[in-house]
């Protein structure tokens, strides 16, 4: 995919599993209420512009007892109706859209 524009889009560590699990301690199933609620938070109080990365390591979630986290991860999402999810591609082409 290329472009002749550059844009940076921030990364968010709200929903990753290297601090939540190594640096901080917490079980896998602590994750889905974190991002729930990180979530619910998002869209009730900063509605216009909020983005949420959610990162999975291959050595830390990335196995059978961390995927299964963010499998239910996904399905929340895909389940509701407000929000957007999306590519970065799809950020890239929905800004410089806006911007032109």
């Amino acid at each position: 995919y290329e472009h002749e524009n550059l844009m940076a889009i921030p990364f968010t560590m709200e929903i990753n599993d290297m601090p939540h699990a190594i640096r901080y301690g917490n079980q896998p199933e602590e994750m889905v209420s974190t991002f729930i609620k990180t979530l619910d938070w998002m869209v009730k109080e900063d509605s216009n512009s909020s983005l949420m990365n959610f990162t999975a390591h291959t050595h830390v979630y990335g196995r059978p007892a961390g995927a299964v986290i963010f499998d239910q991860l996904i399905e929340h999402t895909l389940e509701r109706k407000d929000i957007w999810v999306a590519t970065r591609n799809e950020v890239f082409d929905y800004v410089t859209n806006y911007l032109s």
